[in-house]
């Protein structure tokens, strides 16, 4: 964890970059760290609570690269100081690499162990994909195909696997569950993969089952966040709800993206997810 509070590390103030996205209103650099950051508001009806979440993506740490790890030490320090950090996959180069897994424990899971942690394209490569995720299974420091955590009663971040452009069964089942349990208890849900829902084969038969139990959740999920295509990107897709007298009701679902962490100056990139 950093050494700093949030007040020291701030106190060198930030420096506003309005050019720097055209998705995000709300962009600044820490003058302290160079980390570019992104603000964005999430309106989830929580009843006076709020909630700061920090997204980092597409890291791709890996073992030649210091100037990489470098991007990645400044933005974890960076979102340490937020209520949780969601990694959004690509966290290494590739898991066939020990030293690229080792780097990772090093910058990540042991400084901050309650790092949610996205399973990306990258982080099953290179070589035999079937070995590659017996590797990735015994080192993940949670579930790495669907995971949750709720703070406070009020919100619950579901992160979930599509890194092979493909969701299985049992992923599907565990994310329908998963929504079952916060609409069950009025939680509202921000979710959390790598690759968007319009990025992923829509005619193979377990996607269409996953998108199908996102859009029937409309109400509860509140935005899903993604990376992989290195870009900040700001859309949508049409979900619905049944209200209590059974009347479906259409409401499009935010898709948020965010630069890869590196880019363009290895400084780090972070998104502040404000959820009210």
């Amino acid at each position: 964890m950093s050494a700093k509070t949030r007040e020291e590390y701030f106190a060198k103030g930030v420096t506003p970059e309005k050019e720097a996205s055209s998705v995000y209103e709300t962009v600044y650099r820490v003058n302290s760290s160079g980390v570019l950051v992104r603000e964005l508001e999430i309106d989830a009806s929580l009843g006076g609570e709020t909630f700061e979440i920090a997204m980092i993506t597409d890291m791709h740490i890996r073992k030649e690269r210091e100037d990489i790890k470098n991007a990645v030490t400044n933005a974890m320090e960076c979102a340490s100081f937020s209520d949780l950090t969601v990694l959004c996959g690509d966290n290494i180069e590739c898991i066939s690499d020990e030293e690229h897994i080792r780097l990772l424990k090093e910058t990540v899971w042991t400084p901050y162990p309650d790092t949610i942690c996205v399973v990306g394209n990258h982080d099953q490569f290179y070589g035999d994909p079937v070995e590659n995720r017996k590797i990735l299974d015994s080192i993940w420091p949670h579930d790495p195909y669907c995971y949750s955590r709720v703070l406070k009663n009020k919100l619950m971040i579901l992160a979930t696997d599509d890194n092979t452009g493909a969701f299985d069964d049992k992923t599907c089942e565990m994310v329908e569950n998963e929504l079952k349990f916060a609409r069950e208890n009025g939680l509202a849900v921000l979710l959390f993969q790598h690759i968007a829902f319009p990025g992923i084969n829509m005619e193979i038969e377990s996607n269409k089952k996953m998108y199908d139990i996102v859009c029937k959740n409309a109400d509860i999920v509140k935005a899903t966040f993604s990376g992989h295509n290195h870009v900040d990107d700001h859309s949508s897709f049409k979900g619905f709800f049944t209200d209590k007298n059974g009347t479906q009701i259409e409401k499009d679902i935010p898709i948020y993206k965010l630069q890869a962490n590196s880019e363009p100056d290895f400084t780090g990139n972070v998104l502040l997810i404000k959820v009210k």
